[in-house]
């Protein structure tokens, strides 16, 4: 029995041999390609007559031009469209769409031929540029597809022709197409089983599919049969060449039917950017869920037959006919449409899902709410309220993570009401049975927990009940300690113990089965965090039986278990778990170790991320030992900073208890400085995550004028009193006034307006479009530094970059521009709020021209602002950067400048930069933190 063989996306190592062979196309085979895209699509024969003419008059410019090159298709297809664009050229005018997108998908189809031939696997970056080209041509208007409406099979997808390749003898040989199951569509399961005379490739594009293999044998038994076999006929190309050919790749019905025993020998999940074979004969379905869509490039190939066989199994007993392939009102411009939609959710929705994986819960948050906004906002998304729930249900898991407990719940009812029984839900289940617990809604917990459970193993879904049964135990432990009932605590034993088994089970069944590797490291880590989160629980129990050397072994074995790649705070649970274990114990310096291990993520860290009436008695306990409060992890974040983005003033309490014990000197003072810096920390997420970032993600040519306008509204809505001390208004400079006034002006001198009262004001011209200068401070003066020289030299060059700029930008009206720079928009009297606001204030300007010099690269300041400038424009592309350098390579002392595009790939970091104060570098630090969160 032939079986699938699962090719999945590359690592450098894959490439091996096949990398070294001649993986390249001639000419010739290209014109041969282009001519089967044209059959498939419909497009006139003199279109491929065009282009040959055009290679007869130009071939040795063009063999010039390739042989140079060396296209091969092992340096990928970024190279390998590049290099056919500068080969082709000469052939090509820019009002010829129409032969463009002909070529592209030419080339896509070349491409992928040239992979199978040498067995090279297509990676999810090459299949991302692949599509582009096959979505560019399918949505084009400047290319009429007249053969390729779309047609529906017997199977329940949709598909769409891209390119039919006719054998020597005339009999179809490979045809290439678009294979989409959409969401709500009519999929009869009676006929998912079927096998082709043929050979299959396919290279999935997006969405998730169970691909399922049979043995299927005759029999004559009545009783041993499951089903009733069906043989059709299914044309590859021959009708492909008829325009307007109603049967094009429909199933012709046969005479031929029997009973046959169908047994289901395996199966596997199919996702997006893996590819699979299928050997001709073999039996075998797709099974996508109705309220998704699955799509990919598929290959038939046949070498004999223009026809085929294709048979079918159907339900027995049953006077069954054959559904044909009928064509359908959807159109391909649709079709690709909701396959690019859907496919940018999931390079997202898998984006995030795998910050979450690596614990970059900040990061998590941001490609999540991303994934969220493109639900909202992409026309071309089917059912996009299911795909957004699911976004919802991530978002629930992370912000719980955090400790937002409220958002998460919110998140996560709304995900809960997403119908049908599956993993996604079950998943939801338990993370909002987690919120309750965490609040100290024991009972509802419990309930959902149990609910969990019980879906989870009407599932079959081993991992799920796994999680489920270890949650019902914990809040059964938490039951028998309130009410102080032993049997409670038996039952939570036995419960976490099942917890534990089953984790081990999972992990003994992954390292057997075979699998993509990364899909079987990322579950061994999932099973490792249950049984070791299994493990530290039942010491709990045990302690509270005042069983301590239990409770010291099992949190031992926690300690052991390897966890790849780390859980930083599922390792310092386990190291709290552990310690506590010690203490009760009696052996208190083996406590400590663990207590304040030298790791990224400490106990006291973990626990304010996730505040609860639980988690705050832990911290007392540490409190009480003199645990180390002042812990910085790797985000630069330390307790009290999590305890404050928890909005747990309990929690805060006992944060600020600790410190108490461990500060020196004007401990007051300190402690007031720290809970100022926390909250601005706090802040600069809310006002970011929450308020600016969604208006970027929105786009439109309105964005940044919509961005200030939602910053002023911000400022005074959320506790305005508090609020506008930590962060400054957006200021500018008109530029009439600018120039009128022949010199930097300083913030006292009048010529400030702030957006909000510019907007406010009846008759207020607020600035249209905004311009950031970023510049060195160049002048000393004893022990000062000022922004500018007695020439006035940063100003002049601000003057001439600007009008540089609206030469370049003759939209820019300069009646409606307005500056912003640092001596004249921040108060140099009580810069914090300026500063603090940074990052916020530069992305509400259109533009950033940054002054540079021989030194300007060199300093902390300049190129914290780069980072912060870099980072939008690479984000969202609403945002200009320029660099007035010199234009010379004399540098600086040629005194000659020129405006030109700033360098985004730039590697640069402000860490390590000069500072005139070095104070300043905790706030370097911190605001090229918080640039990520730009993003």
């Amino acid at each position: 029995m032939e079986t699938t063989t699962l090719r999945y996306p590359a690592h450098p190592e894959d490439y091996g041999a096949a990398a070294q062979s001649d993986s390249h196309i001639t000419l010739s085979t290209l014109v041969k390609v282009l001519r089967g895209v044209c059959i498939a699509t419909g497009t006139p024969e003199r279109i491929v007559e065009r282009f040959e003419r055009c290679l007869s008059s130009q071939s040795s410019e063009i063999f010039s031009n390739y042989a140079e090159e060396h296209i091969h298709i092992n340096r990928g297809a970024e190279s390998w469209f590049s290099a056919w664009s500068d080969a082709l050229a000469p052939l090509l005018s820019d009002n010829d769409m129409e032969l463009r997108h002909l070529l592209n998908l030419a080339l896509v189809i070349s491409f992928l031929r040239e992979s199978s031939h040498h067995s090279m696997t297509v990676n999810g970056e090459d299949l991302t540029i692949l599509w582009k080209f096959v979505h560019n041509a399918l949505t084009s208007s400047q290319l009429t597809l007249q053969a390729s409406t779309v047609s529906y099979s017997a199977q329940g997808f949709f598909v769409i022709p891209l390119c039919g390749l006719i054998g020597q003898n005339g009999s179809g040989d490979e045809l290439y197409r678009l294979q989409i199951w959409l969401p709500d569509s009519q999929r009869n399961p009676q006929f998912r089983v079927h096998s082709y005379q043929a050979f299959i490739k396919s290279w999935i594009l997006a969405g998730n599919g169970k691909y399922s293999t049979f043995n299927v044998e005759i029999t004559a038994d009545p009783e041993l049969a499951t089903h009733t076999e069906i043989q059709s006929k299914f044309r590859i190309v021959e009708g492909l060449a008829e325009q307007n050919n109603g049967n094009q790749n429909h199933l012709m019905p046969q005479d031929s039917r029997r009973s046959v025993r169908a047994i289901k020998t395996g199966s596997s999940s199919h996702t997006i950017n893996m590819s699979y074979r299928i050997e001709p004969g073999t039996w075998h379905s797709l099974e996508v869920a109705p309220d998704s869509l699955h799509a990919g490039i598929f290959l038939l190939k046949v070498h004999l037959a223009s026809e085929t066989d294709v048979r079918i199994i159907g339900p027995k007993n049953v006077d069954l006919q054959v559904p044909h392939s009928d064509k359908t009102d959807i159109t391909s411009a649709l079709v690709a449409a909701n396959i690019h939609a859907v496919r940018s959710w999931e390079l997202l929705f898998d984006a995030g899902k795998w910050h979450a994986r690596q614990s970059e819960m900040e990061d998590a948050l941001r490609v999540f709410n991303s994934a969220l906004s493109l639900c909202k906002t992409v026309v071309g998304l089917p059912n996009a309220t299911h795909y957004a729930r699911l976004v919802h249900g991530e978002l629930g898991f992370t912000n719980r993570c955090l400790g937002r407990y409220d958002v998460a719940k919110e998140h996560l009812e709304e995900a809960l009401k997403d119908p049908g029984l599956n993993y996604a839900r079950v998943k939801a289940a338990g993370e909002l049975g987690t919120v309750y617990r965490i609040q100290n809604q024991l009972m509802e917990a419990r309930d959902t927990f149990q609910t969990q459970y019980e879906t989870a193993k009407t599932l079959g879904d081993d991992r799920a009940t796994c999680r489920a049964i270890g949650n019902v135990g914990m809040t059964n432990y938490q039951l028998s300690q309130l009410y102080r009932d032993d049997a409670l605590l038996d039952l939570a034993i036995e419960q976490l113990k099942e917890r534990v088994d089953r984790a081990r089970s999972i992990k003994e069944a992954l390292n057997a089965e075979k699998m993509d590797h990364r899909k079987k490291f990322g579950r061994l880590k999932h099973a490792s965090v249950w049984e070791s989160v299994g493990l530290n629980r039942l010491s709990l129990c045990y302690t509270a039986q005042v069983n301590t050397r239990e409770a010291v072994l099992v949190t031992k074995e926690a300690q052991q278990i390897k966890i790849e790649p780390e859980d930083l705070t599922v390792t310092a649970m386990s190291h709290f778990f552990y310690g506590r274990a010690l203490l009760r114990d009696g052996q208190r310096a083996a406590a400590m170790e663990h207590f304040n291990p030298s790791v990224a993520c400490t106990p006291a860290i973990a626990l304010c991320k996730e505040p609860s009436e639980e988690n705050r008695q832990y911290m007392r306990e540490l409190v009480d030992v003199g645990v180390d409060m002042e812990h910085v992890d790797e985000y630069g974040y330390t307790a009290l900073d999590y305890a404050v983005f928890g909005m747990d003033t309990e929690m805060e309490a006992i944060v600020i208890e600790g410190l108490r014990h461990t500060l020196k000197g004007e401990i007051d003072a300190e402690i007031a400085k720290r809970q100022y810096e926390a909250r601005l920390r706090k802040g600069y997420r809310e006002l970011f995550h929450d308020r600016m970032r969604p208006v970027l993600l929105t786009g439109g040519d309105d964005t940044l004028k919509n961005l200030r306008i939602v910053y002023a509204a911000a400022l005074t809505a959320i506790k305005p009193e508090t609020m506008t001390q930590r962060f400054d208004m957006l200021k500018y400079v008109h530029y009439s006034d600018f120039v009128r006034w022949g010199k930097l002006p300083q913030y006292s001198e009048g010529f400030i307006k702030e957006l909000s009262a510019e907007l406010q004001a009846p008759q207020g011209r607020a600035a249209e479009f905004i311009i950031f200068f970023s510049h060195r401070w160049i002048h000393k003066r004893g022990h000062q530094v000022f922004p500018d020289d007695p020439e006035n030299s940063q100003y002049h060059r601000m003057v001439q970059a600007t009008r540089d700029f609206l030469d370049l930008n003759p939209t820019v009206e300069p009646d409606g521009l307005g500056i912003w720079l640092d001596y004249a928009c921040i108060d140099q009297d009580n810069p914090a709020p300026g500063i603090a606001a940074l990052p916020m204030l530069l992305a509400q300007c259109d533009a950033v021209i940054s002054l540079v010099d021989d030194d300007y690269y060199k300093r902390a300041w300049c190129v914290l602002e780069t980072v912060m400038i870099q980072t939008l424009e690479k984000s969202y592309q609403r945002h200009r950067w320029y660099e007035h350098a010199p234009s010379s390579e004399k540098g600086s002392d040629d005194k000659e400048w020129t405006l030109r595009a700033g360098p985004l790939d730039l590697e640069i970091t402000a860490a390590n930069k000069e500072l005139t104060i070095e104070e300043d570098r905790p706030k370097i630090l911190f605001l090229e933190r918080q640039t990520k969160l730009l993003r």
